[in-house]
């Protein structure tokens, strides 16, 4: 049992690897404080707190606001936010 609880420990411990080094990819890209996770229900998202209130989007589309303007503004964020 032992065993099976370091395999999920690692497990996370990759998972939130590999996020952080999204985030600090595209961190000078987004104008805002955000964070990114996975949700049943939305699949990978990015939420962030805007004008106190809390909210997230799909980042794949914010993904490719990025690829294209080059940055993500808190107004293209709210238009894809839900």
């Amino acid at each position: 049992m032992k065993r099976l609880m370091n395999k999920l420990r690692n497990a996370q411990s990759k998972y939130n690897s590999v996020i952080g080094s999204v985030e600090a990819e595209i961190a000078d890209k987004v104008k805002f404080d955000f964070n990114i996770l996975y949700q049943e229900s939305d699949g990978w998202v990015m939420v962030a707190e805007i004008d106190g209130d809390s909210k997230n989007a799909g980042l794949d589309f914010l993904l490719e606001i990025i690829k294209q303007k080059g940055v993500l503004t808190e107004d293209d964020y709210l238009k894809h936010s839900i």
